[in-house]
Parts: C-alpha cells; sequence; structure tokens
C-alpha cells in the first residue's frame, strides 16, 4: 500500500466523476490555448444571416468542440451545419433549443472557459458527497437538470423531465429509500403552504379552499365548515386542511415517498403544463414528474406479486385512495450537479438556480 492508491481508492467510484475528470483536463487544454474568445453583443443572430459575429460563433464553437470538421467555405455565413452545432451547446447548456443565438444563448457562449473549468470542479467535489454505493437499483434526479433517471444494474430503464422547488422553497439534497406508493392520493397541505398562501387565499375568498376540493378537518379527522372557522395569520391554525383525491388535486394520480426529515416526495400534477418550460424550478419542493405513471407502472411490476398496467390504471380510475407498500425498495438520489457528462458522453452545464456554486466556491477556494 502507498500514498498514491489510497488517494486512489479514496475517489468517488462513479462514471459521473470519471467523465466529469477527463472533461476537465480537455477544458484545461482549451485554457492554455487561449480560450474561446468573446462573441460581440447584439441582437439575436439567426439561420441565414451573415457577418462577423457569425463568424465569432463559429470560432467559439470550435473551440469547445460543438462543431467538427466544417466543411462549407464562407465561414461568415450561418448556414445548416452552424445552426446544429447552436442546437447542440443549445442541448447541452440547458437553453431553449431554436437554433438562434439569441440573449440568453450568448450569454451562455461568453461565459469564460475559467468559470466553466470552476464549475467543473465544484461538481466534482460534489460528487464526493454522494453516498460510497448508490445501490443496484436507484433513481437519481439533477435538480438543476430538471431531469430523472431510474438505474437498474447500471443500465438506464426510465428517464424523465421533473420540475423541482422554486428558489425560495428549495429541494434538498439528500438520499432515501422509496418504500411506497400511493395511487389517488389526498395532498395535506403542508405548514408553510399553509400558513403562506392557503390562510391569506381563504380569507381573501371565503369559497376559496372549497373550489379546490379541499376539506377541514379537525384533529380527530372530522370534517369542519370552513364558515365557523376563523380565519386570520399570525397564529398556530387548529385544523388540517386535506385535499381530495381527483382532478383538482396538486399531486395528480399517484405520489411515491422516501420517507425523509423534510417531508419531500416525487409526485404526479395538475398542471403538466409547466413541462412545456424550460425552468422548472417552480414547484413547493418536492419533485414533480412529466410521466408519473410510467414509473407507478415500472414499480409495480417489480413487486413480488406484480401489479400490471391494467390493474394500476383501474386503481387510478376508481378514484379510491390506495397505498402499495413495496416489496424491493428503490434509493432515491436528489442532488445538485450544474455541471455533468450525459450517457452519449457530452459534458453539460446548468443554470445555478439555487444560487449554491458561490458558496461552494468560496468555501473551496478559500483553503488554497
Amino acid at each position: 500500500n502507498n500514498v498514491g492508491e489510497s488517494i486512489a481508492d479514496a475517489r468517488p467510484k462513479y462514471k459521473t466523476y470519471d467523465r466529469l475528470r477527463s472533461k476537465l483536463a480537455r477544458y484545461k487544454e482549451i485554457r492554455d490555448a487561449g480560450g474561446w474568445g468573446e462573441i460581440e453583443v447584439g441582437p439575436t443572430i439567426k439561420p441565414g444571416e451573415s457577418g462577423q459575429r457569425v463568424l465569432q460563433v463559429r470560432k467559439r464553437l470550435e473551440a469547445s468542440g460543438d462543431l467538427v470538421g466544417y466543411t462549407n467555405d464562407e465561414p461568415e455565413i450561418f448556414d445548416e451545419e452552424l445552426k446544429r452545432a447552436v442546437l447542440k451547446y443549445q442541448r447541452r447548456y440547458g437553453l431553449e433549443e431554436d437554433g438562434a443565438v439569441g440573449k440568453s444563448t450568448l450569454a451562455s457562449m461568453n461565459v469564460p472557459v475559467e468559470l466553466r473549468i470552476e464549475d467543473i470542479i465544484l461538481n466534482l467535489e460534489r460528487c464526493r458527497w454522494l453516498p460510497r454505493e448508490l445501490g443496484d437499483h436507484y433513481i437519481i434526479v439533477n435538480l438543476p437538470a430538471y431531469e430523472m433517471e431510474l438505474v437498474k444494474d447500471g443500465e438506464i430503464k426510465l428517464e424523465m423531465g421533473v420540475a423541482v422547488g422554486k428558489p425560495y422553497r428549495q429541494t434538498p439534497v439528500f438520499s432515501s429509500k422509496m418504500t411506497y406508493f400511493v395511487v389517488n392520493p389526498y395532498w395535506t397541505v403542508p405548514p408553510t403552504i399553509l400558513y403562506q398562501d392557503m390562510i391569506p387565499a381563504q380569507i381573501k375568498n371565503p369559497n376559496y379552499l372549497s373550489s379546490l376540493q379541499i376539506k377541514v378537518l379537525d384533529e380527530s379527522g372530522n370534517e369542519v365548515d370552513p364558515a365557523s372557522v376563523t380565519w386570520q395569520t399570525g397564529v398556530k391554525f387548529p385544523y388540517t386542511l386535506r385535499q381530495e383525491p381527483g382532478k383538482m388535486n396538486a399531486l395528480g394520480r399517484v405520489k411515491f415517498i422516501f420517507p425523509n426529515e423534510f417531508n419531500i416526495y416525487m409526485h404526479d400534477t395538475n398542471h403538466p403544463e409547466v413541462f412545456a418550460k424550460y425552468n422548472r424550478a417552480l414547484s413547493s419542493g418536492c419533485v414533480r414528474l412529466s410521466d408519473p405513471m410510467k414509473l407507478a407502472y415500472y414499480v409495480g411490476a417489480t413487486q413480488n406479486k406484480p401489479l400490471s398496467v391494467s390493474d394500476i390504471d383501474e386503481i387510478s380510475k376508481s378514484k379510491s385512495n390506495q397505498t402499495i407498500i413495496m416489496n424491493s425498495p428503490i434509493m432515491v438520489h436528489l442532488q445538485y450537479w450544474t455541471a455533468f457528462v450525459d450517457e452519449n458522453g457530452f459534458l453539460n452545464f446548468r443554470p445555478d438556480i439555487y444560487d449554491r456554486n458561490s458558496k461552494l466556491k468560496k468555501a473551496l477556494f478559500s483553503s488554497l
């Protein structure tokens, strides 16, 4: 045993970590070669246009490897080949994929390579925080990427988009075991939403709760007439608010529980239109799934007594609340990576939606 072997053994044993290390070396080469320069600020650069700024975009994308083996002998023209390179870049950075270099894409391209290197180093550090073993069967959610993957024996079995907490109601980073899921769930309004949203809304509109099919329950679980309640802010509320299963329910058709101190879980939503947005940091902290029934079908099929798609659909259509205990729990890892390498080997960057990089950067680099 020597020091070198000990250090190597202490490194995280994840593909994500090794892939990021290789990309760090590549980005240091780009830095040492002079970086990728800046594109002049101006109006949106669109396919079909030509000029000096188009040439700057081309050089920028060649430097980062998004444009390879260019064949056109008129590089100042924004042709289809360049558009494909812009789309590739936008995909890697989680930007709107329109093939044009607008305000957001331009700002992203003009971030110096030195800052991208820092971002890679920060996320290598985050890899060290993961459990030593992710498990043979696990779900990993990357919050800034708005993505969820279900992995079994090293193979991605499911992937889908997610929505996560707003910047002022952030989804935390942690790991826990998913032990059951609920079809046609009730939604018990959590304290933050109760005091900040529900009570003020009910004061303003006495029909607010009933319009959302939300019932007021006393400590024994008995229903209470909202008109008999003294609605006021700034005092302890002695009742529970619970929304009935159905189309109005904030959790949609199903929720997945992995017990934790934060009361965070994954669930469907009654507002599927949110998944058309690029910025999906808009929940109250829990993780909304773009295709929750696909996950329900998958988990149902893994039971000792498997549940078929039609079994789960039948439960869902019944509108009756039903809890399904999982025979084989699945680990769930909620993570925060603003730089990562995808399964195709491409380095991706995402906006720091919770402004966590600056704090980590201060802690990590101030000691160097």
